[in-house]
């Protein structure tokens, strides 16, 4: 058997976070991809390769599996965020008044 291999780009950025939460907490629950896809009525496969980190999470996605795993969507988000988002905000406004 051959081991496949990981897309690490995700894991790489930062991005990887959110699913390694997601995931821990599909694990602390018992619960198998295969249940909690039919909970979240995600494709089990594409599930699979999300939690892999082969492919990127959609919104819609994110919000299911947060309901389904009773986590509050805003524990995602971290102050380097808000602070990126309230710059490039201060950036666009500045750039828009001229």
């Amino acid at each position: 058997m051959t081991a496949t291999k990981r897309n690490t780009k995700s894991y790489e950025d930062g991005r990887g976070t959110s699913v390694r939460m997601i995931n821990r907490s599909r694990l602390e629950r018992s619960m198998s991809v295969a249940e909690l896809a039919r909970r979240t009525d995600i494709d089990k496969k594409r599930l699979w390769y999300i939690l892999d980190g082969q492919r990127e999470m959609r919104v819609e996605e994110f919000l299911k599996l947060c309901v389904v795993l009773k986590m509050d969507p805003r524990s995602f988000v971290t102050r380097d965020m808000v602070n990126g988002i309230a710059e490039a905000t201060a950036r666009s406004i500045g750039r828009a008044q001229y």
